[in-house]
């Protein structure tokens, strides 16, 4: 592994497929399909739960109104709503 502190998709299709005795391109074709499963759940708002590992969700926050900045300008600026990935470690 490159990375001592993480791993990459691509030192991860290289452990996998060693351990499993696959080719480099059929698991990279299954952790594509599944990392491309779990974002297309959480795009439509679900979320994924994967005991041991982790659950994947999508969070929305509410838009607010805020003092514009520099603290000069005294007019209140919207802010949106925004939605934003969480992930969670699990037991």
């Amino acid at each position: 592994m490159s990375n001592e502190t993480g791993i990459n998709k691509t030192d991860l299709v290289d452990s996998v497929a060693k351990h499993h005795g696959l080719t480099k391109a059929q698991t990279n074709e299954i952790i594509t399909g599944v990392f491309n499963a779990i974002a297309a759940v959480v795009r439509e708002g679900g979320h994924v739960t994967i005991r041991g590992f982790g659950r994947f969700e999508r969070r929305t926050h509410a838009g607010f109104n805020r003092n514009g900045k520099p603290a000069r300008v005294t007019s209140r600026i919207f802010l949106r709503s925004s939605t934003s990935q969480k992930e969670k470690v699990t037991k």
